[in-house]
């Protein structure tokens, strides 16, 4: 049977087994938007106060397109500076031509 919790504390180990650092930092990120999430709706229905609703939205969705790779903090840098850092390769042939009088 699966057991997260086996393949959390496995991660922490230095062996191969368990969880990435790169998943368990997702895991903790997902559980921190997840309670911040939790207190802005609680509020939200307290004070029947949406205004922020679209905000919330609009940053939930950009997290979800970093953390799932979709934009990368290259992509943004070549977005923002308008250049790209890929190398392009470009290859030249001269041909030399004898003309023998």
């Amino acid at each position: 049977m699966y057991n997260p919790f086996k393949n959390w504390s496995d991660g922490l180990k230095t062996g191969n087994e368990g969880w990435s650092g790169r998943k368990q930092t997702a895991l903790a990120l997902t559980l921190c938007f997840l309670a911040a999430h939790a207190m802005w709706f609680n509020y939200a229905l307290a004070y029947r106060d949406f205004s922020l609703f679209i905000n919330v939205l609009i940053i939930d969705l950009v997290g979800i397109a970093f953390f799932l790779g979709l934009v990368t903090v290259q992509n943004i840098i070549e977005l923002r500076t308008g250049k790209s850092s890929s190398i392009k390769e470009t290859t030249t042939v001269e041909k030399e031509i004898e003309v023998k009088p």
